[in-house]
């Protein structure tokens, strides 16, 4: 199994975000580590900061956004936490999506794991840069 950096997904990855040739869609055993009824977990092959442990939980169907997931598909995720506190064990971990199309890397819906800690810091930080781009745009 290779990982390759954020920088090589930004180099191969489509205008479209992969809508005509969805890398998820496809089945690729080299990376995955379970399979649900409704959702995959597979080691992210670009992950963040080289952490190996990055996974993505990406579900079956080719979908763009949470509210379009079943209520059976929802009613799966207690089997996911389940899977991830297994897999971490002891160690950390959270989790995030982004639920805009904006600098998403693909147009399939998935769900990052990753170990470590956030803090609600970081997310005041991150929420902060945030503003301060839309302000611009916006012109305030």
């Amino acid at each position: 199994m290779k990982l390759l950096s954020r920088e090589d997904w930004g180099k191969i990855q489509p205008k479209d975000l992969w809508l005509s040739d969805c890398p998820f869609c496809k089945i690729d055993n080299d990376y995955l580590l379970y399979t649900g009824e409704y959702f995959s977990i597979k080691r992210n092959k670009y992950p963040y900061l080289w952490e190996k442990d990055c996974l993505l939980v990406i579900p079956h169907r080719h979908i763009e956004y949470t509210h379009e997931l079943t209520s059976e598909e929802m009613s799966s995720f207690p089997e996911i936490e389940v899977f991830m506190k297994n897999f971490f064990k002891w160690r950390d971990y959270f989790s995030f999506i982004r639920q805009s199309m904006w600098n998403r890397s693909l147009r399939h819906l998935h769900y990052h794991y990753i170990p470590g800690t956030i803090s609600s810091s970081c997310v005041d930080a991150i929420l902060e840069k945030n503003k301060k781009k839309t302000m611009k745009k916006s012109n305030f």
